[in-house]
C-alpha cells in the first residue's frame, strides 16, 4: 500500500516564532512512522513536510509566490530555499533517528513549472526510492518557472 503522509509545517514548527521547530513533536512522528512500518512491512511511504516557519518567513518577506525578477527577489528565492532545507534536515534526521530510511528529495533541484503550474517534478527519483525501500521526503520548497522566474 502506497501513502503519501504530510507532515505540516503547523504541526512540526511553531509559527508564531522564526525557525522554530517543535522537536518533541517530530520525534514522537518519527517513532509513530517507523512503528506503522514495522507493522506493515508492505507499507509504502511518501512523506512531505511543510516549511513551517522556516520557509514561509523568507518567502513572504521577499514575495516570492509573485513572481521572482530582480537580484533581491533572487536573494529572497535561495534564503527561502535554503530554510525550508534547514527544517527538512530536521525531519530526515528525526526519521533516521527512529529507524526509518528517510532520503530527502529537494524539489527546488527538481521542479519546472510554468507560469505557476508544475510541468516536471521528481518522478523518477520518487519512484526509484520506494523500489529500494527507501522513504522520500519531499518539502515545501522553491521552484523556477519558465514566466514568473522563481
Amino acid at each position: 500500500m502506497l501513502i503519501f503522509l504530510k507532515l505540516g509545517g503547523s504541526l512540526i514548527t511553531d509559527k508564531r516564532q522564526p525557525e522554530m521547530p517543535r522537536m518533541d513533536v517530530l520525534q514522537r512522528l518519527a517513532q509513530e512512522i517507523a512503528q506503522a512500518r514495522a507493522a506493515d512491512p508492505l507499507l509504502k511511504l511518501v512523506i512531505g513536510n511543510g516549511a513551517g516557519s522556516f520557509g514561509h518567513l523568507h518567502a513572504k518577506r521577499h514575495g516570492t509566490r509573485q513572481g521572482v525578477h530582480t537580484a533581491q527577489q533572487w536573494m529572497g528565492f535561495a534564503a527561502t530555499a535554503d530554510a525550508a532545507a534547514r527544517l527538512t534536515r530536521l525531519v530526515a534526521a528525526a526519521l533516521l533517528a527512529a529507524g526509518v530510511p528517510a532520503w530527502s528529495i529537494q524539489p527546488s533541484a527538481t521542479l519546472r513549472c510554468i507560469d505557476g503550474t508544475v510541468v516536471d517534478g521528481p518522478d523518477w527519483a520518487v519512484a526509484q526510492a520506494l523500489r529500494r525501500d527507501l522513504v522520500p521526503l519531499i518539502h515545501g520548497d522553491v521552484a523556477l518557472d519558465e514566466v514568473r522566474g522563481g
